[in-house]
């Protein structure tokens, strides 16, 4: 038995089928660590990411990473896998969060990210 063997049907299949490069694998990637995370958990950081974007200006510029620090201080636990936090942006702008993706980036806070790029989202009205 592999891992793939525990992986529902539906995302094994999904992600057998995606032979196409770039964009299509990254959705195809994100929706199975998606599918794979608890609902409940999911519901929480919308929850949480509304909470914050609430507490920010119309206009104000974040990168993810804050809004994963200010769900870390409401106690969010960790998501089943790192990965499941690279899909989140986009169930974020699909909620219809007051929220878009700029063309601007900065170097990451997180020790953990090693000054890499991040990219910054922008606080829309809402």
């Amino acid at each position: 038995m592999t891992q793939a063997d525990l992986l529902p049907v539906d995302a094994k299949t999904r992600h057998k089928d995606v032979s196409a490069p770039g964009q299509a694998r990254k959705a195809a990637g994100q929706a199975l660590v998606l599918e794979n995370e608890r609902q409940e958990w999911i519901d929480r950081f919308k929850f949480l990411s509304a909470c914050y974007l609430t507490s920010l200006p119309t206009g104000a510029l974040f990168a993810f990473e804050d809004l994963r620090a200010y769900c870390d201080t409401c106690g969010l636990p960790e998501p089943h896998t790192h990965k499941v936090w690279g899909s989140l942006p986009r169930v974020l702008l699909k909620a219809g969060l007051p929220m878009a993706m700029t063309d601007r980036t900065r170097k990451a806070h997180s020790p953990k990210t090693h000054a890499h790029r991040v990219a910054l989202y922008e606080k829309t009205g809402g």
